[in-house]
Parts: structure tokens; C-alpha cells; sequence
């Protein structure tokens, strides 16, 4: 017992050792302003001690305006800049590509080694094999599924009662990836619902591992009753996207068996029936990436669109002349909307570029700094977390006039002209920017093309009257989120397909139904 004892004094007294060691080479190798911190824990417990909800909110507090901020989890740094000249200098360094260890390390269990989490030559690899699923050509030949997905939907929408709208658009965002990307609408509703609660719950376990140090170690996370929970939704997501690539894999071979040609091709198939994907994508990783391409299609686009409605809700007269330009578009013609369409809808392009500069989906983001360095003229120690605060950058008075005005115009061709091209980056940014960036732009304006045709958007008593009301309830739930949820009204404009309100407990299988 008293060797034990000595034992365990001894390893904690190395622990300790070490982060004072930490401590000191951090204290003596930058030169970054930050806020004053405790011992050993840094500034973990100004985010433990509030509210998840809070979290963004105290983030923001903490960085007070400042373009470069250094802080401490546990003696690990974490610098924060939301400068665009710093910005464009950490994404276009090599030695700085791969996403930081802290916190996309809890993102593995569930994404494991797709793309969004790859680190160098191996995500560079994968991004080189998945690209093709991405060209124009390829996601032009989408538009039709996403019309056809949003003509069904629009039968479902409930009018004249309050409605949390990102949860509503959810299930086509859901059955739209399930279409381009797999190739394949089939899936019962419920599963495909209960995958997207899955992500709403891990998004959540995210968030609350990266501000409690005892929640960092898989193991004892797995031993709550939050990670036994998630490990079960997990098992059901894991199944779900499994059975996805089975039935491809069918389709693969009764398609070479009949020589038949598909007239186009879907994200799996690039992967699963390319000759070098075959020989170098696993089953496990042609699983790892449809989950992430999941994930992100079914949380993003719904985020960037709950908001767009929110701000339409609040602001009538921009609502009036996105309403007048689909009118100038399509004219008394219920047709739907088409890939030549698409560039003709300039002011929808504008407005939605806008609503992802005034809330970004992906607020914050990181990369890891490996070793010792210098940046923007100051020494950054290895193993640093360099957080990039798009949502701050997107804000910053130096590029955007009034930023807290919403102007869809800022965005015509003579007023961005000039703009620092790292002011704006709501799909990241450099050669690991989003890959699925053109696919989201093309599907969320599919849906609000067709919403705004057949619908009003009105505002609820929610508290929230104008767009400084939304800035101050953020929240972070990986995506960027309104405190409260994004809940409209919605009226029947009386003409096209008008809707056919769901009770509010079907609703969701409803919608699914409508579009299978």
C-alpha cells in the first residue's frame, strides 16, 4: 500500500512539474495580450461556470474586441484572431493546415477519419478522390431533385401557428443530401429522423466536452449518462449510413451486370466505382465520409436558412424585394425552379451571402500550430490552438461599414470589389475550405425560392424585434444558433401549391412522406 501511495505522489508530482514547466515556456514564448488567468486551469472555468448557451456570449466577452487574443485551456494556448490580414496568413500556411487537435479531437467519435477531420497528405489525398463528386457540372444536375424535394415540402408547411423553422427544414435538407449525394431516397423517415436528432445530440456532447476537462478522456465521457446515450444514438446513426452503401454497392453491380449507364452521377459513386477509390477507400472509409458529408448537409444549410427566415420574419421590406425578384424570375409560372434559374436570382444570392456574414454557421474555427513559430510578428509556442473568429471578422468595422445593418448590397460587384478577400469567409477559406460550398448555396436557394413563392414570413412574440436582439441571444452548438430557436409564422401568399397544415406531432414524418 505505501509503495502505491509513493507511487501516485510521485505521478502527480510530475503532473505538476510539467504544467508548470507548460506554464513558464508559454509565459516566456508569447507575447499575445490576453485576459489575466488561474494557475494549471487557465481560463477553463470562465466557461465551465455558465450555461452551454452561454458559451458563445462569454467567448466574445472574454475577446473583447481585441483582433489577437491568447488564452489557456489547462495550460494549452489557444490564440484567437479575427483580423483578416492574420486570418489569410494562418490559411495559407502549409505548416498550418490541419484542423486543431482542440476541439475537433471529440468530433472522431462519430466522424473518425473523414475529410473534415484528415490531417495533410492523407486528407489531401481524399480531398483530391472527392472532388469530382463536386464540380459544377455535377451539381448542376441536382437542381431538379432539390425542386422536387421542395415542391413536396411545401404541402407540409403549417400556417398561421409559431414554428421553429430549422427544425421544420430539417427533414427535406435531409432527404435533398440523401438524393445528389447517395443516390437514394428510400430510407424509412423515422430512421433518417432519428440520424438527425443523432447529430443535434453529438453537436451538443461537442460543445460540453471541449469546456469540462473531465469530460476529455473518451473513456470516462462513455461512463455518463450523456455518452451511454449518445454510444446508443451513435450504434443507429452508424446502421443507418451502413445499410446506404450496402444497397449502392447492389446498384454498382446490376448496373455493370446490364451495362446500363446512370445519366448522372452521385457522391457515392465517385467513390465506390472509380478504380483508384477502390483500391485505396475502405468500406470504413467510404462510411467515414458519408457521415460527414451527413452531417454537414443536414445541420448546416438548416442553420444558414433557420436565420434566413428569422431576419425575413424582422425585416419585411427586404423579404418584398426578394419576393419581387422570384416574381420578375418565374412571372405567374408555378414551374420549378431550375439550374437556369439560379443565376438570375441575384438579389437571393446576395441576401443569403449576407445572412452568413451577420451569423456564419461555422463562427469559430482551428488549426493546429505543431511547433514553435512566428506570427503576425509574435512567437506562438507548439502545440498552440490558433482559433480563427470568423464571426468577429465578419463584424469588423475596418472592412464592413454599420456591420450590424443587414444590406444584401454590400455584396454587389462594385462594393466588394476592393474588400480584403479574408474579410468574408463563411465556407472557411484557403485550400481547406468547404468542399460542399457551391452544393449548400445551390440547395438553400432552391428552398427559399420556393418557400418565398407560396409563403409570407411573419414575425412571432419571441422578444426578438430587430437584428441587434438576435446578436445579443447567440448561442454555439458547433453551428452558430439564436438562443430560443428560430421560430416564424408562415401565410399562404394565395397562389401556387399552397399548403396543407400537419398537426403539429406529425409534422416532421409528414414532410418526409410527402417528399418520398
Amino acid at each position: 500500500m505505501a509503495a502505491v501511495t509513493v507511487a501516485l505522489l510521485v505521478g502527480l508530482a510530475v503532473c505538476i512539474v510539467g504544467l508548470l514547466m507548460r506554464a513558464v515556456k508559454n509565459k516566456q514564448t508569447s507575447s499575445i495580450p490576453g485576459p489575466p488567468g488561474l494557475p494549471f486551469v487557465g481560463h477553463v472555468l470562465q466557461f465551465m461556470t455558465v450555461d452551454q448557451e452561454l458559451l458563445f456570449s462569454r467567448l466574445l466577452e472574454i475577446v473583447d474586441g481585441r483582433r489577437l487574443t491568447q488564452l489557456y485551456i489547462m495550460n494549452y494556448p489557444v490564440v484567437i484572431t479575427s483580423d483578416p490580414a492574420c486570418i489569410g496568413e494562418v490559411v495559407r500556411r502549409k505548416d498550418l493546415l490541419d484542423k486543431s487537435y482542440f476541439p475537433y479531437c471529440f468530433f472522431r467519435a462519430a466522424f473518425k477519419d473523414g475529410i473534415f477531420v484528415l490531417k495533410g497528405a492523407e486528407w489531401k489525398q481524399r480531398r483530391t478522390w472527392l472532388s469530382p463528386g463536386f464540380r459544377k457540372s455535377v451539381l448542376d444536375s441536382f437542381i431538379g431533385d432539390f425542386s422536387a424535394v421542395a415542391k413536396a415540402f411545401l404541402k407540409t408547411v403549417p400556417t398561421g401557428e409559431d414554428v421553429e423553422v430549422r427544425e421544420l427544414l430539417a427533414d427535406p435538407i435531409t432527404r435533398a443530401f440523401m438524393l445528389t449525394s447517395l443516390g437514394d431516397g428510400s430510407e424509412k423517415g423515422e430512421e433518417a429522423l432519428a440520424a438527425v436528432d443523432f447529430i443535434e445530440e453529438f453537436f451538443a456532447a461537442i460543445i460540453k466536452r471541449a469546456v469540462n476537462p473531465m469530460l476529455w478522456p473518451h473513456w470516462l465521457f462513455m461512463l455518463t449518462a450523456d455518452g451511454r446515450k449518445l454510444d446508443k444514438a451513435k450504434r443507429t446513426f452508424d446502421e443507418f449510413t451502413r445499410r446506404f452503401i450496402t444497397r449502392k454497392r447492389e446498384a454498382l453491380r446490376n448496373r455493370r451486370a446490364s451495362d446500363a449507364h446512370l445519366k448522372r452521377r452521385t457522391l457515392l459513386d465517385f467513390m465506390m466505382d472509380t478504380p483508384q477509390h477502390q483500391e485505396s477507400m475502405s468500406e470504413e472509409a467510404i462510411q467515414d465520409e458519408v457521415k460527414n458529408f451527413f452531417i454537414a448537409a443536414a445541420d448546416t444549410s438548416a442553420t444558414v436558412l433557420g436565420w434566413a427566415f428569422k431576419i425575413l420574419s424582422l425585416l419585411p421590406e427586404v423579404q418584398e424585394r426578394l419576393h419581387a425578384e422570384i416574381c420578375d424570375v418565374f412571372g405567374d409560372s408555378e414551374r420549378d425552379v431550375s439550374i437556369e434559374d439560379i443565376p438570375k436570382l441575384k438579389y437571393m444570392e446576395r441576401f443569403l451571402k449576407e445572412v452568413m456574414r451577420m451569423f456564419p454557421p461555422g463562427a469559430v474555427i482551428g488549426r493546429q500550430c505543431y511547433g514553435q513559430t512566428t506570427l503576425w510578428g509574435h512567437e506562438i509556442p507548439a502545440n498552440t490552438t490558433i482559433a480563427i473568429n470568423i464571426f468577429s471578422a465578419h463584424r469588423d468595422p475596418r472592412h464592413w461599414s454599420e456591420p450590424g445593418r443587414f444590406d444584401p448590397d454590400r455584396f454587389l460587384p462594385d462594393a466588394a470589389r476592393n474588400r480584403h478577400p479574408y474579410a468574408y469567409m463563411p465556407f472557411s477559406a484557403g485550400s481547406r475550405n468547404c468542399i460542399g460550398g457551391t452544393y449548400a448555396m445551390y440547395l438553400m436557394t432552391t428552398l427559399l425560392c420556393s418557400m418565398i413563392r407560396d409563403f409570407s414570413v411573419l414575425p412571432v412574440d419571441d422578444g426578438h424585434v430587430d437584428l441587434q436582439s438576435l446578436s445579443d441571444h447567440l448561442s454555439i452548438n458547433v453551428t452558430l444558433r439564436l438562443r430560443g430557436g428560430f421560430r416564424v409564422k408562415f401565410r399562404s401568399r394565395g397562389a401556387g401549391l399552397g399548403p396543407h397544415a400537419q398537426p403539429t406531432a406529425s409534422r416532421r414524418h409528414a414532410a418526409w412522406n410527402a417528399s418520398s
